[in-house]
């Protein structure tokens, strides 16, 4: 949200209702593929929504 200047009332418009943008700033929902999608259209690089990958152990 710093990198686009919006806030969580924004986000409605594209992650969805106002419950799920707040459980995924508190990180009680994760964010779904359709969201992600949504959240790049806006510029938001997919590695700041999707976070570095865990490690396989072999």
């Amino acid at each position: 949200m710093d990198q686009t200047g919006m806030g969580g009332a924004d986000l409605v418009l594209h992650i969805g209702p106002s419950n799920s943008v707040w459980e995924v700033l508190n990180g009680t929902r994760p964010l779904t593929i359709s969201m992600i999608r949504r959240l790049l259209t806006l510029g938001i690089p997919a590695s700041s929504l999707v976070g570095q990958p865990e490690p396989v152990e072999a």
